[in-house]
């Protein structure tokens, strides 16, 4: 409250709704944040945390690691081809979306619409490790990307799994994750317009950091590269010129 904030939910990322803590490795015997506890009501933590585990330690992610360097390296970009476990809107990103949506919900029942709000919405992904349903991995399991560039992973002699580097299956999981999110977005849009509030707010959208996604022979953010540090933002709502793009 001393921030400004009257209410707020927060999961761990990716890697470790399924850890003791924020940066361990540690399988937790339960959950110790909000996510991970819907998860357990839900009946299905330990069957996710079974499969992703922390830091992408599960058995559906730990023998298709993409990074270049070995384990137990932190956030070196992993695959998991085991379909996710948690389906029927369960998933990080979905439940992040209806607490959003809950939050906003309890807060104009405290202090009405016409005050002015903030909200910062999170989506942990497209941020590995890839996890995707069935459905999701359809949407772009056909579809083709450019070859990534200055990509020489057969030569990077410190990842013992350099050979197990699929750049065209991580492009398509990428994507799929991506288009996760468009749905997500679209859904609290409309849920801002069905609350009659969508005209009159101001959006933006970002991200802290890009994703090297096979080029350079690297995954994941830490470096100078382009695909690192070149993040979207947009800004949409009154006031904003439409359709205007400006560069520095």
């Amino acid at each position: 409250s001393e921030l400004g904030f009257d209410m707020f939910v927060r999961s761990m990322d990716k890697y470790e709704f399924c850890a003791t803590s924020f940066g361990s490795t540690m399988q937790a015997s339960t959950p110790v944040e909000q996510y991970g506890a819907s998860l357990l009501n839900s009946g299905v933590w330990e069957k996710q945390c079974a499969a992703y585990g922390p830091y992408a330690s599960g058995f559906g992610c730990n023998s298709t690691q993409v990074c270049d360097a070995p384990p137990p390296t932190l956030e070196c970009g992993y695959r998991c081809p085991v379909l996710n476990q948690v389906d029927n809107g369960m998933n990080i990103d979905q439940w992040a979306e209806r607490q959003a949506e809950e939050l906003l919900t309890g807060h104009w029942a405290l202090n009405g619409k016409e005050q002015p709000w903030f909200l910062q919405l999170g989506f942990p992904s497209p941020h590995p490790p890839f996890i995707l349903t069935a459905a999701e991995h359809a949407r772009t399991a056909n579809k083709n990307f450019p070859t990534p560039v200055d990509v020489h992973f057969e030569n990077v002699t410190n990842n013992p799994l350099r050979f197990n580097v699929d750049l065209l299956e991580t492009q398509r999981e990428y994507a799929a994750l991506l288009e996760m999110l468009d749905d997500q977005l679209e859904r609290f849009l409309t849920f801002l317009k069905g609350n009659g509030v969508y005209e009159e707010t101001v959006i933006i959208i970002t991200s802290d950091h890009g994703e090297h996604l096979g080029d350079h022979t690297a995954y994941g953010k830490s470096s100078a590269w382009e695909e690192a540090n070149h993040v979207p933002l947009v800004v949409t709502g009154p006031g904003i010129r439409m359709q205007t793009l400006d560069r520095p």
